[in-house]
Order: structure tokens, then C-alpha cells, then sequence
């Protein structure tokens, strides 16, 4: 996955592999398709590793050309690695406004460099952060967008504070870092019927009083 580092040893005797006792590597920085980053030279090392960075919503792959030595030394011939490397999602905040009953809903989009979303990616997230007693918010897992339906039962704006996981699922089900959804949740009025007694000809003069 992308941001994730790699580490190839090639293992004597398979696939006609012969890697004798103390071979090392060295290769120049790879070739890289997608404008990946991250791919370092190495020289004389026992395994071939590295960290590269995906920067698009779909695989690409780096390839080194990679000369082994033995210990004598003796170089043999050039062979290449091949590393592809899936996307992972990133995802900057994200925040919605809602009145208290009704349902938010929110689909991240691609927005190159702070957001990345590669296709068929989910969301998984924990019971959100509440403030004011809101009432509503529940844990998924997997959805394809972050959505619910909160309550607030205070007479005051209040917020709910996910932080939500994101997963590329069929580009190589790589895992970015969580972020945050805050939804605030605007009160509404509720008002029962009022009655009211006065005598004939005094204005009716009289605001409702809160009382949860």
C-alpha cells in the first residue's frame, strides 16, 4: 500500500534462484509509473527494500534494476523488482449541519493533493463524540458513505465528533489514516398547544417558556 515500506529477499533454490551465502545488493533509484515518490538507490545491502509513496486513485508500480554480489566479490547478472503499489485513501476533515431528527450523509471526493479516494472505498467508524447529551450515533463498519441520524435534546447547538476509517477495498484494501466528521446538530422549536384565559379587550402578550 502506499506509504508502506517493502522488503525482498530472494531465497536460494527457488525458481531457479542461487543466491549464495552473504549476497548483497545495489540498485539505482527505479523506474516509477504515476509520479510515485519515494524510491531511494541503494548500495550493497542484505535485503532490497524501500518506502514509495502512490500519489494517484489507482495502482502503479516502481521497478528496480538490482545487481547482486556475493561475498568473494563476485557480481552476477542484473535482474528486476517489480513493486506495485496500490493507493491509499486521504482524506481531510469533514463537517455537516443538520437540525436535530434529520440524517447527514457524506461521500468524500477526490481533491488532489489533501484528498485521495480511490474507487470502491469504505468507511468504518466508532460511536462519534458527543456533546449535550445527543443521542443517535451509532458505530459501522464498510459503508460507502459516512452517514446517521442524530438527536439533540438541548435548546443549544451541539456537536458529534466521528472519527472515521477509511479502506480502498478493491484497489489492494489499504487502510489511511482515520479522520473527522463533525456534525452539528441545530435544535429545533417544540411548542405544545397553548391556552390561554383573558378578559375581553387586554392584549395577549406571552412567549413560551423552555422547559425540557
Amino acid at each position: 500500500c502506499s506509504g508502506n515500506s517493502f522488503d525482498a529477499t530472494p531465497i536460494n533454490g527457488s525458481a531457479g534462484t542461487l543466491v549464495p551465502s552473504g549476497t548483497s545488493y545495489s540498485w539505482a533509484q527505479p523506474v516509477v509509473t504515476g509520479n510515485m515518490t519515494g524510491g531511494m538507490s541503494g548500495n550493497n545491502q542484505n535485503l532490497i527494500t524501500g518506502t514509495l509513496v502512490n500519489p494517484t486513485l489507482t495502482p502503479q508500480t516502481a521497478i528496480y534494476s538490482v545487481t547482486p554480489t556475493t561475498a568473494f566479490p563476485c557480481a552476477g547478472a542484473i535482474f528486476t523488482l517489480t513493486v506495485t503499489v496500490n493507493p491509499t485513501p486521504i482524506i481531510a476533515p469533514l463537517g455537516d449541519t443538520i437540525c436535530t431528527g434529520e440524517s447527514f450523509s457524506l461521500t468524500p471526493v477526490s481533491n488532489s493533493p489533501n484528498t485521495l479516494v480511490p474507487p470502491g472505498t469504505t468507511y468504518s467508524w466508532a460511536a462519534p463524540v458527543v456533546t449535550g447529551g445527543i443521542t443517535g450515533g451509532t458505530a459501522a463498519n464498510n459503508q460507502a458513505s459516512i452517514n446517521g441520524s442524530l438527536f439533540n435534546p438541548t435548546s443549544l447547538s451541539q456537536t458529534a465528533t466521528y472519527s472515521v476509517t477509511p479502506t480502498s477495498g478493491v484497489q489492494g484494501n489499504c487502510t489511511g489514516t482515520p479522520f473527522i466528521v463533525t456534525i452539528r446538530v441545530n435544535p429545533l422549536p417544540l411548542i405544545p398547544n397553548q391556552n390561554f384565559t383573558i378578559c375581553s379587550g387586554i392584549t395577549l402578550d406571552t412567549i413560551p417558556v423552555n422547559n425540557p
